[in-house]
């Protein structure tokens, strides 16, 4: 065996872990990942509070929403679904 080959078992195992305690002190806020952090939160925001208005049921709110609101909403729904498929059949071929 090559003196290149000799290698002792500490060479071989992997690298310790720091933790998470590790990433923090490798984080750097430099501008793309503070921009994305930014565009996250913007994200999230309105779907939270989408989500946190589900607990508050109430019948005269879907009532309203189904006899007024749900036909429009489902036909724009239906044409953002199409609109997204073509454009995903032309680009996403050629």
């Amino acid at each position: 065996m090559a003196e290149s080959e000799k290698t002792t078992i500490a060479e071989k195992s992997p690298p310790k872990r720091g933790g998470f305690s590790a990433v923090l002190k490798k984080w750097q806020p430099d501008g793309w990942r503070l921009a994305a952090i930014v565009v996250s939160l913007l994200v999230i925001t309105p779907l939270t509070v989408i989500f946190l208005s589900w607990a508050d049921y109430s019948e005269d709110i879907w009532a309203h929403l189904a006899e007024n609101l749900l036909s429009e909403l489902l036909i724009n729904t239906a044409w953002l679904v199409g609109g997204v498929a073509t454009g995903t059949v032309i680009l996403g071929v050629s």
